[in-house]
Order: C-alpha cells, then sequence, then structure tokens
C-alpha cells in the first residue's frame, strides 16, 4: 500500500512540474499585501531583522513577477478604541509605507522600507486583517479581477485572536489566498485559522526566530509555485535547459545560460575542448585534464612532478607503500616504469595465491640419475680399461723372451741334427 501512495504522490508531483503555466500570462496581476506584526514582543532589533526580509522577500518576488505584480507593507499594532467609533477605513494606527501599485521598482520599496517606524505596541492581528481585506485590497486599481495574496508575519498569541474565523472567513468571500509564518513563540492554533481555517498546515510557515527568516522566503515562493500563483520552470524542472546550464527564471518566461566552460544557447552546451590540441605533448607520462575551466598537465598513475618533468615513482624504496604492498611471504618488489611488481624470491615458484619453495619434478630426478649412472659406468669403463692396459704391459715381454729361447734351443738341436747326418 505505502509503494502505490508513493508512487500516486509522485506523478502528481511530475504531473504539476510538467503543467506549470501561469493562466492568461499578461493578463494576469496580482496584489501582494503583507501584513506585519509591530508588536511589543518582537523588540527593535528583530524588527530591523524583519525590515530586511521585507526588502528582500518583495524584490525576489517583483524579479518573479514583473510589473504585473502591486506590493504592499501593512505594520500592525494597537487598536482604535470602539468607544470613539473610527471607521476602520479611517485608522491612523497602522504604519503603511506604500500601498499597492504606489512602488513600482525594487529601489522604492527599499527606500519605503527602510524609513518605516517600528510602531511597539501589542498584537491587534483580526483588526489588521480586517483592514487588508476591506480597505486595502480594494484600493488596487485590478480590484477584484487580481489574484490577491496576503502574508502574515507575526510572532505571538493575537490579543483578538477569538475573531480570526471571522477574518478568515472574509478572505474566503474576497478570493484572497492567506499565507501565514510564525515567529518564535506563535500560537499554531491561530496561525492555522489564519492560513486555512484551522483544518491543515497548508501554506503555514514557521520560524525559530527572525534571523531564520530567510529559509521560510524560499519555501514560500515554492508555494507560490504550487499554489499555482506564478511558474517557476527552474524550480518546477519543466525547463529545457542542458544539464550543463544554468536555468534563470523570468516573469511567465526563463532563460538558459550555458555554464563557465561550456557554449551554446543554453538548451544545448558544448564544453570547450581546452585539451584539444593536446597541451601536454611534450611532457611525457603526463595527460591533460580540465580544472577551473583551464587546461592542466597531470603525471600519470606511478609518477610524479619533479622540476617541470615526470619521474618515476620507485615504490620498491625502503619506507615507500609500494614496498609494503608485497606482504605475501616470500616475494620481493620489483619497480618497473610507473608502477611494481611482487615476484617470488629466488627459489620460490607461484602457486595460486602464494610462493612456495620451489620442488624438482620426477621426470627432472629420472634424468639427474639416468645421467649420473651413465657417468658412473663410463667412469668404471675408464678404469677397467686402464687396469687390463696396465695388466698386458707385463706379462707379453717375458712370454716372448721364453719364445725366443725356446726358438733358439730348437735352432740349436736342428743345427746338432744337420751335423750328425753329415
Amino acid at each position: 500500500m505505502n509503494f502505490f501512495i508513493g508512487l500516486l504522490c509522485s506523478l502528481a508531483l511530475v504531473s504539476w512540474s510538467l503543467s506549470c503555466r501561469t493562466e492568461d500570462n499578461d493578463n494576469v496581476h496580482f496584489d501582494i499585501i503583507f501584513v506585519v506584526d509591530g508588536s511589543a514582543s518582537i523588540g527593535a532589533a528583530n524588527f530591523e531583522l524583519v525590515k530586511t526580509w521585507l526588502d528582500t522577500a518583495t524584490t525576489s518576488m517583483l524579479n518573479t513577477f514583473g510589473s504585473r505584480a502591486h506590493f504592499e507593507v501593512l505594520q500592525y499594532s494597537n487598536m482604535d478604541p470602539p468607544t470613539k467609533h473610527v471607521p476602520i477605513a479611517k485608522s491612523t494606527l497602522f504604519a503603511i509605507p506604500f500601498r499597492l501599485g504606489e512602488c513600482e521598482s525594487t529601489r522604492c520599496m527599499k527606500s519605503r522600507i527602510s524609513h518605516m517606524e517600528y510602531l511597539n505596541g501589542h498584537t491587534y492581528t483580526y483588526y489588521a486583517l480586517r483592514r487588508a481585506i476591506e480597505v486595502e485590497f480594494v484600493l488596487s486599481a485590478h480590484y477584484p479581477s487580481s489574484k490577491k495574496v496576503l502574508i502574515l508575519l507575526t510572532d505571538g498569541a493575537a490579543t483578538d485572536g477569538t475573531l480570526l474565523p471571522l477574518a478568515f472567513e472574509a478572505s474566503v468571500k474576497e478570493n484572497i489566498t492567506n499565507f501565514v509564518i510564525g515567529v518564535g513563540n506563535y500560537s499554531e492554533e491561530e496561525l492555522k485559522i489564519s492560513a486555512n481555517g484551522g483544518v491543515s498546515n497548508e501554506r503555514l510557515f514557521t520560524s525559530a526566530d527572525y534571523r531564520s527568516l530567510s529559509s521560510v522566503s524560499a519555501a514560500l515562493e515554492l508555494d507560490f509555485i504550487r499554489q499555482g500563483f506564478f511558474c517557476d520552470e527552474c524550480r518546477s524542472g519543466s525547463h529545457n535547459c542542458s544539464i550543463h546550464a544554468t536555468c534563470i527564471n523570468k516573469p511567465d518566461s526563463f532563460r538558459c545560460e550555458c555554464n563557465a566552460g561550456y557554449f551554446g544557447d543554453g538548451v544545448t552546451c558544448q564544453q570547450f575542448d581546452f585539451c584539444g590540441n593536446n597541451p601536454c605533448s611534450d611532457l611525457k607520462h603526463s595527460y591533460c585534464v580540465v580544472m577551473n575551466n583551464r587546461p592542466h598537465c597531470v603525471c600519470k598513475e606511478g609518477f610524479r612532478e619533479q622540476h617541470g618533468s615526470c619521474v618515476d615513482i620507485n615504490e620498491c624504496e625502503s619506507g615507500h607503500l609500494g614496498a609494503e604492498i608485497c606482504e605475501m611471504a616470500n616475494t620481493v618488489c620489483h619497480n618497473i616504469d610507473g608502477g611494481h611488481l611482487c615476484l617470488c624470491a629466488e627459489g620460490y615458484e607461484i602457486d595460486g595465491d602464494k610462493c612456495i619453495e620451489k620442488q624438482l619434478e620426477t621426470d627432472s630426478v629420472i634424468v639427474i640419475v639416468t645421467f649420473s649412472l651413465a657417468i658412473l659406468i663410463i667412469i668404471a669403463l675408464i678404469i677397467f680399461i686402464v687396469v687390463k692396459s696396465r695388466n698386458r704391459g707385463t706379462f707379453y715381454p717375458q712370454s716372448a723372451s721364453s719364445e725366443c729361447e725356446q726358438n733358439a734351443e730348437e735352432v740349436q738341436l736342428y743345427q746338432i741334427g744337420d751335423r750328425q747326418l753329415d
């Protein structure tokens, strides 16, 4: 259920932003009256803050609405005693620096607000609302066709608070939309009655103190948009400005301005190609980046700037972070251009994610054993041949001598035999 409620709220917000339009444009006029509490509970210092806020608020709204908007400031405090039978239209207890249509420039409003004197009395809020509804709005040159807005600023409970429902009924009858701002020790119940008859927090704003009124101004203008008093395409999101542009609201329109570092009509913005001509081409191991709308040459990772050049960082130097990166056992750090490598130490080899001591493979063992045996056999053969050769050198001479002696004896015997025959 919460999902569907959230979805409906989102669709409503989108619908509102897409339909941000004021009706009839230049034919719509706005009458806006600020009814400001001037009671003693405010204090002179805070009243100066009120005047500063009024100056800012009227200036902002005039810039938003343009010449179609007329403003008035009415400061209230005391009330004429009923026994004197003073008509409310004739009362001189109000301080009104300018009426609807009297000031058409921010300079005029600023000057008159700055000279407005602090009344410093009671808090007759109902009496002030009656004056605005029955007298001041009626004096407008665009009454009754104008869109009428009453902005009440008060800091405490009204002296005539029990009559506030009557003032709200009168404002509804005259098609006046009330926005109420409570500051400090305000009565929330009275604020609700003045804003919407006491049924909700609609068009109701509060501030802890007068120094925080500036934050209320932004919320107040957003509520103006929601109520359909004017279209701020920039805040509503119904503009078509580029994401690289700034939307600037104007009465009944807006304009788009490309941000610094971009160019175009605001709807389309292209970035200036500061790095297009590669200003870093002469600086080896660097690349171009744009910072503060200017090109800058930055050394690549693994290099650092030194005397206008980018030099390699030896991560394997003692105490450098790179040397600490090779935390795996039996590894050593090897510096390379722009980085480093962690390799297995001598006598170790990689096995998955660790370095282990090298082990001789079975084929290698067989080769080594076979080779060793072959060497041993060759050595044995050599020894055998040498020994054999030595043995032959000892006996052969003796055999030859005996044979010669035997042959000699045979020759002698042969000779003796021959003689006998003779």
